[in-house]
Parts: C-alpha cells; structure tokens; sequence
C-alpha cells in the first residue's frame, strides 16, 4: 500500500499538455504519462470567487514520484490559476492520500487552510485542494485513498518502472 499522508506528487501547470509530456519525458526523467481529458467532478465544491475548471492532466512517474501536469482548457478564476501564479508552466501543487477527506478539509480549515476545489470522482472517491500555501509554499492536493486509486497508481508507476522508451504519451484507459 502506497503511504498514507505523505507527499507523492508534483502537480504542474502547463500550456500545452502533450509537449510538456514530452519534455519531462526528455528532461525530466519521468514517463510514460498517461492523459484523463476534460476531467469531470461529481458534487464540485468551490472558494467563493472561483469557479469547476475544464482541466486535462497527464500523469507519469519518476521512480516513486509521480509527475502531474495540468492544462486548463477554460477561462476565469480557479484552483489552477489564483492571482500570485506566473505564466505556465509553474509549481503548483504537492499531493497526499488520505483515508478521511473530509475530517481532512476540516482539519486544514481549523489552521486557516481553506477548501479550494474538492469533489467526488468515479471511482468512489474524492479529492481535496486545500491553500496551504500560507504555510507550506505551496496548495496540496489530498485524494482519498481507496483500491480504485491504488490500482491506478500501483499501475502506472509500475507501467514507468518497465518502460521500454516507446509511446510516451498514452490515452488513460487506452
């Protein structure tokens, strides 16, 4: 089982999904990534101001650290592009597995860490953006953790582990 409430992502925000895939691929010793387009939320919950983003991301591992990359496809305020943050590609966001998402969201909102983004996903679970970048630097991601993810995850890093260079940039699922 992959470690409970330690950090095993990097998230990025990119302009261009599939060539920023391919440059960490080149430069970054991560891949294959493997691409989820449009990414829908079940029961979005938002911060005041901020709106659901019409998002892609790849994901690809480096040994045990998984590489995010996002490219956001809609226009106005939300969890990906906050007033402070450059243009792409930037740092965005550090993630953690948690098994309680919400005793989480309410634990980092009792410090002063505000929901950002949070919603259900299929399978059964659900993710969290917390802004802890008041004490951290950075947002952070928590997913709550349940065989479905652990079955992606063990998958593509294992997909990572024996790659052999071909197909860099996979469809998920394909």
């Amino acid at each position: 089982m992959r470690p409970i409430d330690r950090v095993y992502q990097i998230g990025y925000i990119v302009d261009d999904l599939e060539a920023a895939a391919l440059r960490w691929v080149e430069e970054g010793g991560a891949g294959p990534f493997s691409i989820f387009r449009h990414f829908q939320f079940m029961e979005p919950r938002t911060a005041p101001g901020l709106a659901v983003p019409d998002f892609s991301f790849a994901l690809g591992f480096s040994g045990v650290v998984n590489i995010e990359l996002i490219q956001v496809h809609s226009y106005g305020p939300c969890v990906y592009n906050l007033p402070g943050f450059g243009r792409p590609p930037y740092p965005h966001h550090v993630a953690r597995l948690t098994r309680d998402i919400e005793a989480t969201v309410a634990r980092y909102e009792k410090i002063g860490c505000p929901l950002l983004l949070g919603g259900r996903f299929e399978p059964k679970s659900a993710l969290a953006y917390m802004d802890t970048r008041n004490r951290l630097g950075c947002i952070t991601e928590f997913i709550q953790v349940n065989p479905q993810i652990e079955e992606i995850l063990n998958g593509l890093e294992a997909q990572a582990a024996s790659w052999d260079g071909k197909d860099p940039l996979r469809e998920f699922g394909g």
